[in-house]
């Protein structure tokens, strides 16, 4: 089979057999284990479908699909709801092309996923820049100074929307409604990247669902925690003065051949939420606290980060720290074990923890915790992620699309054009990107994290605009 490269990759990773506390929600189809999902489980095939009269069309529903989004509109309390088959990211852009024309000023966070900027590129529009605060101890991003947020708003009196991320990659969330109510005050549109979020409000511990905190348009991975095939999402208008624009763009993003084995999982996660989100989500609450109480109590040298006066923290999301251990290196251990966490940056390690990882699973993560806190030394190592400030701007990101371009040695960029964005995967937080100016402290930066996933930097290489 060596002319399945990607197949043996597949299965090699299958053959792996390790246990995952990392996207997708499904877990490796565990989530359809029910009695009302083995039916897609048995023979996932059987749904991969294409239109006719008995299924409905996407484009134009009037029957089954048209159903099965009343009925998500109902579960989450949406004006209307979509089916969203390739990503948020995909959502990102109706919501931007529905709300904000060519020239617009759109209030970002700097660490927006890279939809965002890819929006801002296409649309042609203004990025105003603001930051999380990174938090003191542990060295990465995680609150909204709320107050902050509000004079942002202020000094840019022609803005026309605003993107809220809740919650971010490390579950973390601040208190948006403020914002969301103020930025309407100003008839500024309002739209929340909710990628990580489609779980939210299925118990009462869980933080409230995104469309309920009353934002203009709300995107949801539906497949980062919930049991959907990977690319589903859901989109969710709570504004009607902007349904025709949205059901245009809608059209316009949305393919023409849509998967029905995909909308059929997006239909099932809606049901097993409705149905038995309670349920499993309480069972797997009372676990993650469980587990969280014996690292801290009983582990020297890593601890779970939680909640704070500023940010409330997922319960299903577990960030470890340690100030003796990079996360990477702690990653690396948790897979040299057997378990794939989510994420790592800086000091820190994320996992998420799904309905459908068991007790056993959740005490073979303790005890290789446990047996990692054995072999950390005492020597600190602290590595904060102090990303360089905003570099200076050559052009707009929009215009970055008409400049011709060329690659240079890293070490050569000093005081050129960004021409193609530079990124760490993950959580995708840009360094840099088109039309802003490298700078001595950017190009250390990037050269002190070269053995991570650094998009955008090809073989020591950056591209760069030919001025």
């Amino acid at each position: 089979m060596e002319d399945l490269p990607l197949i043996n990759a597949i299965l090699k990773h299958i053959k792996n057999d390790k246990i995952s506390f990392s996207m997708p929600g499904h877990l490796n189809g565990r989530g359809f284990n029910t009695k009302y999902g083995d039916f897609i489980l048995s023979d996932p095939f059987k749904f991969d479908l294409t239109e006719s009269e008995a299924l409905d069309n996407l484009h134009n529903p009037k029957s089954s699909i048209k159903k099965a989004l009343e009925k998500l509109r109902d579960y989450y309390g949406s004006y209307k709801s979509y089916f969203i088959l390739n990503g948020s990211s995909c959502s990102n852009f109706i919501a931007g092309f529905s709300c904000f024309n060519e020239g617009d000023e759109v209030l970002i966070e700097r660490s927006s996923h890279i939809s965002i900027y890819n929006l801002m590129k296409i649309r042609r529009l203004k990025p105003v820049y603001f930051e999380r605060e990174l938090h003191k101890k542990y060295g990465i991003y995680l609150s909204i100074n709320i107050d902050k947020l509000k004079k942002k708003i202020d000094e840019h009196p022609n803005l026309k929307g605003i993107f809220l991320t809740y919650p971010t990659y490390f579950g973390s969330i601040s208190d948006i409604e403020e914002v969301i109510s103020y930025a309407k005050s100003k008839n500024i549109y309002t739209i929340i990247d909710s990628a990580h979020g489609a779980h939210f409000g299925s118990h009462p511990l869980l933080p409230k669902h995104a469309v309920s905190l009353n934002a203009d348009i709300i995107s949801m991975s539906a497949h980062k925690t919930l049991p959907s095939m990977g690319q589903t999402a859901f989109l969710h208008l709570n504004n009607p003065s902007i349904e025709k624009m949205v059901d245009i763009y809608f059209n316009i993003f949305t393919t023409t051949s849509p998967s029905y084995l995909m909308m059929a999982t997006l239909d099932y996660s809606r049901y097993f939420l409705k149905k038995d989100g309670y349920a499993y989500y309480d069972i797997l609450i009372k676990r993650c606290k469980c587990l969280k109480d014996k690292i801290n109590k009983t582990l020297h040298k890593i601890h779970v980060i939680d909640d704070d006066i500023d940010y409330k923290i997922d319960p299903t999301r577990i960030n470890l720290f340690s100030e003796f251990i990079f996360g990477e290196e702690l990653y690396r251990y948790l897979l040299d074990g057997g378990i794939i966490a989510e994420m790592s940056m800086g000091n820190a390690c994320t996992l998420i923890m799904s309905p459908f990882n068991d007790e056993e699973e959740f005490e073979k993560l303790y005890l290789l915790l446990r047996a990692i806190d054995d072999k950390i030394t005492n020597k600190s190592k602290i590595m904060t992620i102090s990303i360089p400030e905003i570099p200076n701007l050559y052009c707009n990101i929009s215009e970055s699309l008409n400049k011709e371009n060329e690659y240079v040695e890293l070490d050569l960029s000093e005081n050129k054009v960004c021409a193609k964005s530079i990124l760490i995967y993950p959580p995708g937080t840009p360094i840099i990107v088109e039309g802003e100016i490298f700078t001595k402290k950017i190009i250390n930066y990037i050269k002190d994290n070269k053995n991570r996933d650094i998009h955008g930097l090809t073989d020591g290489k950056v591209c760069i605009m030919k001025i």
